[in-house]
């Protein structure tokens, strides 16, 4: 949607920074995040090495999607957990074929992301 706006007009605004990521409400936190890939991948893990006593930036950092929601009229079609399926997915056939392939890989996935209907979303199971 974005790249079909930039090249329809000539307006300048559109080219400029972007987030997609999930709805407000839907976030997850980076450790969960973090579980799901692993879990999903099938193997690995990871182990939390921040420091307690480390300056503490915030609490929450969420991506502002409202320019996108706004000016696109875009949402998200997948849910977070389908999100990560997909591209622990995409980089496991990236993984095990050493790249070839990686063009239909993309192209399934465009398709299924295309097919998706944003209504039928779901949310991620915390």
């Amino acid at each position: 949607m974005l790249a079909e706006r930039m090249l329809e007009c000539d307006d300048s605004a559109w080219c400029d920074a972007w987030n997609f990521g999930p709805l407000p409400g839907e976030e997850i936190p980076v450790c969960k995040l973090v579980d799901l890939f692993v879990q999903t991948w099938g193997a690995g893990g990871w182990i939390d090495a921040s420091d307690a006593q480390a300056p503490h930036v915030a609490g929450v950092l969420r991506l502002n999607i409202d320019k996108a929601l706004h000016r696109l009229g875009w949402r998200p079609r997948w849910n977070v957990a389908e999100a990560v399926r997909r591209t622990a997915a995409w980089y496991r056939r990236c993984h095990d074929s050493r790249s070839s392939g990686m063009q239909s890989a993309c192209l399934e996935d465009l398709a299924a992301f295309e097919q998706a209907d944003p209504a039928c979303r779901g949310v991620f199971p915390v």
